[in-house]
Parts: structure tokens; C-alpha cells; sequence
């Protein structure tokens, strides 16, 4: 995976835009922390973003103390629940 910083990006969106299509994953830091990532829409990202939906929708529901019917959800279910939204 390359790194670049997010002015290297800027000035070169067109280079990126070519690597990403072309396959490559990128990381883009600011001030030389990692800021975020492009990857290529392909199977496994669309399989990654179920999972990271999955990892939110669960922090959230565990931490919604109003809703008892959240909690008992399982991981399971809420896999279940995000491949019916992609679906």
C-alpha cells in the first residue's frame, strides 16, 4: 500500500485516481498521521464495509441504554441485518 500526504494527493489526483482504478490501495496522511484510505471498489471491499457498518451498528446498539431489544442482538444478527441493507 502507498502512503501519501494529503497535499501530494491534491496535486496529483490524477495519478491517484489512475493507481486506485488500476487497484492500488492508498493511505493519505495529514500532518503525518494517517488520515484515511482509498481502496478500489471490488468484492472484498464491499465485503469490508459490511464489516465495518457491522462494528458501528453494534458500538452504537450496545450503547444505547434507552433500547433492552438492541442489546440482546447478537453478532450474528447484525451481520444478517447489514447483508440485507447490501443486498
Amino acid at each position: 500500500m502507498k502512503t501519501l500526504s494529503s497535499r501530494e494527493m491534491q496535486k496529483n489526483f490524477g495519478i491517484v485516481v489512475n493507481l486506485v482504478s488500476a487497484g492500488e490501495s492508498l493511505c493519505v496522511t495529514k500532518h503525518g498521521r494517517k488520515a484515511f484510505y482509498i481502496v478500489p471498489e471490488n468484492e472484498d471491499t464491499a465485503e469490508m464495509m459490511r464489516k465495518i457498518a457491522g462494528r458501528r451498528l453494534v458500538k452504537n446498539l450496545h450503547s444505547m441504554q434507552s433500547s433492552e431489544a438492541a442489546k440482546t442482538l447478537t453478532s450474528d444478527d447484525i451481520t444478517q441485518l447489514i447483508h440485507d441493507c447490501f443486498a
